[in-house]
């Protein structure tokens, strides 16, 4: 649920782990949101869009995101697991 996506961006914050913006920017990053460039294409003219791709809106409102570096140090790689196994105990 995007509660429960909430408490984990949360608890992730108190650990120290950083998160991207979902769920929190999810009218930032879902389609359905950009008006300015749905209407050039004519499928989706005089359509709403979130309802098009409901399922897509759906699971990004329950989304948390974490950030993946090219060189990502082990030690970084290793607190994330760590982290994420103990939030998830607690949240689900």
């Amino acid at each position: 649920s995007e509660e429960k996506a909430r408490r984990f961006v949360k608890l992730m914050a108190e650990k120290g782990l950083s998160t991207k913006n979902l769920p929190d920017a999810y009218k930032w990053h879902f389609a359905g949101f950009w008006h300015q460039i749905f209407p050039e294409f004519e499928q989706y003219k005089n359509k709403d869009i979130r309802k098009e791709w409901s399922s897509s809106a759906s699971l990004l409102t329950r989304a948390v995101s974490m950030p993946i570096y090219i060189k990502m140090p082990e030690e970084m790689i290793a607190n994330y697991i760590d982290g994420i196994k103990d939030i998830a105990k607690k949240v689900y």
